[in-house]
C-alpha cells in the first residue's frame, strides 16, 4: 500500500496520479502536487512508484484485497502500452 509522497522531493510532473489504476492519488491545485486520497483502495501494484521520475513515492508491502491479481495486471500491462507510447516521444521520462 501507498505509504507516503515525499514532497520536498516530488518534481509535481503529475504521473502518479495518470499512472494510478485505483484513483488512489490526486493533485492539490493549489500546490500542484499529489496526495494520497484514497490509501485504502491502493492495491499495491508499483504504477505510482515505475512512472516517479524522482522516487518520490514509497510503498509498503501491505496489499488491500478489493480487486483481483488479474485486474491489476490488466491495468499494468495498459500502464505499460502507453509508458512505451511516452518513451518514444519524451525520451527523459523514466522507463524509455
Amino acid at each position: 500500500m501507498i505509504d507516503q509522497i515525499v514532497q520536498h522531493e516530488c518534481a509535481g510532473c503529475g504521473f502518479c496520479e495518470i499512472a494510478c489504476p485505483m484513483d488512489v492519488i490526486r493533485t492539490d491545485p493549489v500546490t500542484r502536487k499529489p496526495y494520497i486520497a484514497y490509501r485504502k483502495d491502493c492495491q499495491t501494484c508499483f504504477l505510482c512508484e515505475h512512472f516517479c521520475p524522482v522516487g518520490a513515492i514509497k510503498i509498503g508491502l501491505e496489499r488491500s484485497p478489493k480487486y483481483s491479481t488479474e485486474f491489476i495486471w490488466s491495468q499494468v500491462l495498459k500502464i505499460r502500452e502507453i509508458d512505451a507510447a511516452l518513451s518514444k516521444d519524451e525520451p527523459g521520462v523514466k522507463g524509455g
